[in-house]
Order: structure tokens, then C-alpha cells, then sequence
């Protein structure tokens, strides 16, 4: 490919490695959209933002998203008390 992977098996590896984070940051987002749904003391703002975030990691690189949402609405509760 280029002077730094001659043979063309890094880009592959890469690749591939990108695939299996998306897939397990996607795994996490829909584990933390059913965790919340089930929590009995979760209100409607948590299942919201928590779908939220699942919609967001579909649409978007990465994950996480909900659980960080979550924890900025708790530190935001935190600081109005």
C-alpha cells in the first residue's frame, strides 16, 4: 500500500479491530438501554436519554453515549441541590 505497510495486512488488521469495538460499544449501549428500562427507579428522563443514547452510537462512532448523558444529568442534579 505505502512505504509503511508494503504488504497490506495492517490495514485489514485495523479494520477489523474498529468493527469488533463498534460492535462491543453497541453491545454496552443496548445492555445500558435495557438495564435502564427495566430499573424500577428509573424515571423518564434516564429511559429517554438512555434511548437517546442508543440512537446515538447507531447513528454515530463510538458508544456510550446514554450512560454519559446519565451521568451528566445525576452531577447535574448533584450541583442544584
Amino acid at each position: 500500500m505505502n512505504r509503511y505497510d508494503k504488504d497490506g495486512r495492517i490495514a485489514p488488521l485495523l479494520a477489523a479491530a474498529l468493527v469488533v469495538l463498534e460492535v462491543s460499544l453497541m453491545a454496552y449501549d443496548v445492555y445500558d438501554a435495557i438495564d435502564t428500562i427495566t430499573d424500577p427507579e428509573a424515571d423518564s428522563t434516564d429511559v429517554l436519554l438512555s434511548l437517546g443514547g442508543l440512537a446515538g452510537g447507531t447513528a454515530a462512532p463510538g458508544g456510550g453515549y446514554g450512560k454519559m448523558a446519565k451521568v451528566t444529568r445525576g452531577i447535574w442534579k448533584t450541583s442544584q441541590q
